[in-house]
């Protein structure tokens, strides 16, 4: 799995092992797995970290970062931004590290309810900020159908979304290239239809 930790230090190369198996395995893995995997002797883990507990709080926020989307409307009509956005959100969501962040939050939301409280917070609400942002702007200029900005987003990201998240998390395989490039497409499509200026 890639994620954007260096390996050129022992801490990153804990959290890069920590990140794949706490994937892999949730919460439940232990500090020796982690450790073999990282090449680091068990003392060097808890020269970084107090214990498993703060490691798992870092990966979850490292994961967090990593599946956030920027809109990038520079330059670009709004079907084709929008679209853009949508191939981008998806691939991030629906990646392993995506997945595997959501897994981690459910299996473990009771013990660590504040993480899934600051990942929603940090992650999907935000997300849906900034894009019902970026939507509010196209209302003022005409381009879109006046409404409620924040709805419109999020009826956005559940569109591109649903219902295949669902299946996803369960284990079940994905779509073919072809298949999510039309379903994005229509999706896209049916947003623009609903919302268009009468």
């Amino acid at each position: 799995m890639k994620t954007k930790l260096s390996p050129n230090n022992s801490k990153n190369k804990i959290l890069k092992a920590a990140t794949e198996i706490f994937i892999e395995q949730g919460y439940g893995a232990s500090v020796e797995d982690i450790t073999d995997r990282a090449g680091v002797a068990r003392q060097t883990f808890y020269n970084h970290f107090k214990d498993k507990e703060e490691l798992f709080v870092e990966v979850v926020h490292i994961l967090s970062d990593n599946i956030l989307v920027t809109l990038k409307p520079e330059n670009s009509d709004l079907h084709s931004t929008l679209l853009a956005f949508a191939f981008s959100f998806r691939e991030k969501v629906f990646s392993e590290a995506g997945l595997g962040l959501y897994r981690i939050l459910i299996g473990s939301r009771d013990k660590f309810p504040e993480l899934a409280a600051g990942f929603l917070e940090k992650g999907s609400i935000f997300m849906a900020k900034r894009l019902a942002e970026f939507l509010e702007t196209k209302m003022e200029k005409g381009l879109i159908r006046k409404d409620d900005p924040l709805f419109a987003a999020e009826i956005l990201i559940g569109m591109l979304m649903a219902p295949e998240h669902h299946r996803r998390l369960m284990g079940m395989p994905a779509p073919s290239p072809k298949a999510i490039k039309e379903r994005i497409s229509k999706v896209i499509d049916t947003f623009l239809r609903s919302y268009k200026v009468d």
